[in-house]
């Protein structure tokens, strides 16, 4: 009698072990997935920002010391520099679809890539032009900042844009 009430006990004890790992695992979960649908608002508001020409919200975005490496121009670090280099480029960019998200197991660091276009305008000389983008981005004190933002188009010509 009494081996069986240790035999139940264990069991028991085995139930709540692993009760208390769902629950933890299902707490991440949740903490993982809202991490997720945090970054994904914050690049709807980014396209938001480049289809109204809104620089200093879609600057708002970045790190204080980010890492922006346009095609063909030198390397922005700063939000200022950013807003020089994008100040007349902005309303330009087009994103194609969705673009592919991956995040790390515990979702506080991410990577966006995706393709994007510009329209002919003929009025500044801009060709159709085609290119490819990714950013990296790290959440600190519960919000995403973009800390690396590069981009490239294979037409030579357009590298600067």
């Amino acid at each position: 009698m009494k081996k069986q009430y240790i035999s139940r006990f264990i069991l028991f004890d085995q139930y709540i072990v692993l009760l208390i790992i769902f629950l933890f695992s299902g707490c991440q979960f949740d903490k993982s997935e809202e991490s997720k649908k945090e970054l994904i608002k914050k690049f709807e508001e980014m396209s938001v920002a480049i289809t109204n020409r809104d620089l200093d919200q879609f600057v708002s975005h970045y790190a204080e010391s980010p890492i922006h490496l346009p095609p063909g121009a030198r390397t922005n670090s700063s939000k200022e520099d950013i807003k020089t280099f994008l100040s007349d480029k902005l309303g330009l960019y087009i994103i194609d679809g969705e673009p592919k998200i991956s995040f790390s197991d515990d979702a506080s660091l991410a990577y966006l890539f995706g393709r994007y276009h510009i329209d002919e305008d003929s009025l500044n000389g801009i060709e159709f032009v085609e290119g490819r983008f990714i950013t990296i981005w790290k959440k600190t004190e519960g919000k995403w900042w973009c800390v690396v933002d590069i981009w490239n188009s294979p037409n030579a010509k357009y590298e600067h844009l």
